[in-house]
């Protein structure tokens, strides 16, 4: 148990300085020229496949994996 607990508080910490770093960046990917967040979707230019909500998430699940396979 001592090492999930640890586990999963490294991941947090690192999920937590993604999102900084993401906000902090703004990839054009991600947010509109004017600093907004792009909504999902795939036929209109100021859309993207990519959303936040992907990014984040996906994000979270690569930091927990990774510090599982650390702990192997």
């Amino acid at each position: 148990m001592k090492y999930l607990n640890s586990r999963i508080s490294y991941s947090i910490t690192l999920y937590v300085l993604i999102m900084i770093l993401v906000f902090t960046a703004k990839p054009k990917f991600l947010f509109n020229n004017d600093g907004s967040i792009k909504s999902y979707g795939v036929n209109d230019k100021n859309k993207t496949i990519f959303s936040l909500g992907v990014v984040s998430v996906t994000s979270a699940i690569v930091a927990f994996y990774m510090f599982c396979i650390i702990d192997i």
